[in-house]
This record gives C-alpha cells, sequence and structure tokens, in this order.
C-alpha cells in the first residue's frame, strides 16, 4: 500500500500524540509521580495506537482513491 498522504498522517500523529500523552500523565499520577511508569504507558500506548491507527487509515484511504477512479 502506499504512504499515507498528508491528511491522514496528521491525523495519525495527533491521535497518537494525544493518546499517549493523556494516557501516560494519568499513569504517572496513579502511581505517585513515577516517570519511567507513565513513560513507559505511553510508549505502549502510543505504539499501538500508531499501528492499529495508521492501518485503519491506509485502508480508509485505499477506499477514497478506489471510489475517485
Amino acid at each position: 500500500m502506499k504512504p499515507l498522504n498528508a491528511k491522514y498522517t496528521q491525523i495519525l500523529w495527533m491521535n497518537v500524540v494525544l493518546l499517549s500523552g493523556g494516557v501516560g500523565y494519568l499513569v504517572y499520577k496513579k502511581f505517585d509521580g513515577n516517570i519511567l511508569y507513565g513513560a513507559g504507558a505511553a510508549l505502549v500506548i502510543g505504539g499501538l495506537e500508531y499501528v492499529v491507527m495508521g492501518a485503519s487509515l491506509r485502508r480508509k484511504q485505499h477506499k477514497e482513491d478506489e471510489v475517485a477512479k
């Protein structure tokens, strides 16, 4: 599949940053300011979100490209 266009790349990165930042902050607060737990949670959630949301957006972009033809 082709790489994501600019529109979907922006959507992907905004979702990854917001979700991982939010979860990382909540874990950081839950474990009394343990920065490593917060950073680890943000990294794991960000990685999962990037893979899953990236696949979903690639599929959506592919459908849009087929309809445009």
